[in-house]
């Protein structure tokens, strides 16, 4: 039966998400970051087999052989604020076989770094890991597509800020001749990883290495502090991180509410 988390089970919650920190590592520092005491963040468990989070109206899903996934999805169906669900594909397949119609899926590719590649940038760049968080939603937001989007100002600001000031995610910004050109968030950490999103660099800028070096250099800083780099990106991105030094593992679905 799912059950609410107290915070007198965090230690024993964080335990439990430790034993597969890859795919674990966002529900790790959501839970570092915000705890059990916040209206719009919650935590259930199906004994220690299932972690169930909720950030506002998305859902994150961790399980195990033994999970009950016929209770999930009823959970999740009478919920009022289930709009989203984001976990392992595997996972993601047995939840939904009870849900019925009336969502869109989305797989991503879950990739790990595996190798140091060189990608150096000119002489004239700076990367710069304590940025103005302002410079890195500006180049953020003139990136803008139909496969990557950012939310206002404010409401972006307040998680971002939060999540760094409770060491749970990193911003990096890159600079040719001062300018802002190319931005990396590592948007979730726990002890064990890093999850790396947010890579954008501004239009008039690509196809000259700065996004790669400045991956790099963020891979670079979570291995020395013993993390490992992941990211989940489109499987049309996937040669290009390659490329970069990433390798698939496994693939992760979004399904959202029609």
């Amino acid at each position: 039966m799912l059950t609410r988390i107290k915070e007198s089970e965090i230690e024993k919650l964080e335990e439990a998400l430790s034993a597969d920190p890859v795919f674990n590592v966002r529900l790790s520092a959501l839970v570092r970051a915000y705890g059990t005491g916040h209206p719009f963040f919650n935590v259930w468990r199906q004994e220690w087999d299932v972690v169930l989070a909720r950030l506002e109206s998305s859902f994150f899903i961790y399980a195990g052989e033994n999970a009950d996934f016929e209770e999930i999805a009823f959970f999740l169906q009478f919920n009022p604020y289930f709009r989203r669900l984001a976990g392992k594909s595997q996972i993601l397949k047995q939840v939904t076989s009870f849900l019925g119609d009336g969502y869109e899926l989305c797989d991503f590719d879950c990739m790990v770094y595996r190798e140091k590649v060189k990608n150096q940038p000119a002489q004239c760049v700076i990367i710069d890991s304590e940025p103005d968080l302002k410079s890195v939603y500006e180049v953020m937001k003139s990136t803008e597509s139909a496969d990557f989007t950012v939310g206002e100002f404010m409401p972006w600001y307040a998680d971002v800020s939060h999540r760094i000031r409770h060491g749970c995610a990193r911003a990096y910004l890159l600079r040719v001749n001062s300018e802002p050109v190319s931005v990396c968030l590592v948007s979730a950490q726990s002890d064990g990883a890093g999850l790396i999103s947010g890579v954008a660099t501004k239009s008039n800028f690509r196809g000259r290495g700065y996004a790669a070096a400045l991956t790099s250099k963020v891979c670079f800083d979570l291995k020395t502090c013993g993390k490992l780099p992941v990211l989940e990106c489109l499987p049309f991105l996937a040669d290009y991180y390659v490329r970069v030094g990433f390798e698939k593992i496994d693939t992760v679905t979004v399904i959202d509410i029609k």
